[in-house]
């Protein structure tokens, strides 16, 4: 059986040194994301055994904000096969849980402009702490015509099953 990611894969991603730096147009410049070549052409792939089971799935790259997140907010409380996700804290804080197939879990603190990197098969969920905004930057495209066809979102009973399954 393959190997799924564990815990030790989520990880809050590097940012570039020395930022925030002033722009010419007098606004303030961030990078919360720092990858190498390698490391940016290992996320976009989608491993084939998970594009067999799923063909409807859509290879690519989509960027989508979450913006109007309040305090008390409950976010995610899902798990993806194929996608990977590199979420993006804008504004606000944002307590973040994540937990493997084996069971082990990591809860991290996320302020603006820090980055996590979620693999396929981490279960993870958010908690609004303060008003919100987020960032998510996935290697799948969207059709908003496919429907559930082509979805890559599985829910926490499915993710209880696969580990019952013993992985």
């Amino acid at each position: 059986m393959v190997n799924k990611p564990t815990i030790n894969n989520v990880v809050i991603l590097p940012s570039v040194p020395g930022g925030p730096w002033k722009t010419k147009a007098g606004g303030i410049l961030v990078a919360p994301i720092n990858l190498t070549s390698d490391q940016s052409q290992c996320f976009l792939q989608i491993p084939p055994a998970e594009l067999a089971d799923n063909p409807k799935l859509h290879p690519g790259l989509r960027v989508y904000f979450q913006w109007g997140l309040k305090p008390g907010s409950l976010g995610g409380g899902e798990f993806h096969r194929g996608r990977q996700e590199m979420i993006i804290v804008i504004t606000g804080l944002v307590s973040w849980e994540a937990e493997d197939l084996d069971g082990k879990k990591k809860n991290i603190l996320l302020k603006p402009g820090m980055a996590i990197l979620v693999p396929p098969y981490i279960m993870h969920s958010y908690f609004v702490l303060e008003d919100a905004i987020l960032e998510a930057i996935t290697n799948t495209g969207f059709d908003p015509e496919g429907g559930e066809q082509g979805k890559d979102t599985y829910s926490l009973k499915e993710f209880r099953t696969l580990q019952t399954q013993g992985r």
